[in-house]
């Protein structure tokens, strides 16, 4: 089974700054066929905020393992259930105290 993960625009950002963390993932994504995906609104996002990453976010978007698309509501309920069902922890479905 091939796993995945999805990018914000956060992760895009600490993957272009060169942050270690970021870039673990990234390799680890080459090495053991993990998709990275990002969201095409998460990106046009990182070019607005800093475009003087254009550069390092092409060579990112060129990377084999990454795939750019379209991440709507739909298919983020889906991702969603996804996780639930393998109960996965996600910090976002946390109940507020």
């Amino acid at each position: 089974m091939i796993g995945g993960k999805v990018l914000d625009a956060s992760a895009l950002v600490a993957l272009v700054s060169g942050r270690i963390s970021a870039l673990t993932w990234l390799a680890i994504a080459g090495t053991a066929g993990v998709v990275l995906y990002v969201p095409s609104l998460a990106l046009a996002e990182v070019r607005a905020v800093r475009p003087d990453v254009g550069p390092q976010l092409a060579d990112l978007v060129g990377h084999t393992q990454v795939v750019v698309g379209e991440l709507d509501a739909g298919a983020a309920a889906a991702v969603g259930q996804l996780l639930e069902r393998a109960g996965v922890f996600d910090s976002m479905s946390m109940p507020e105290r």
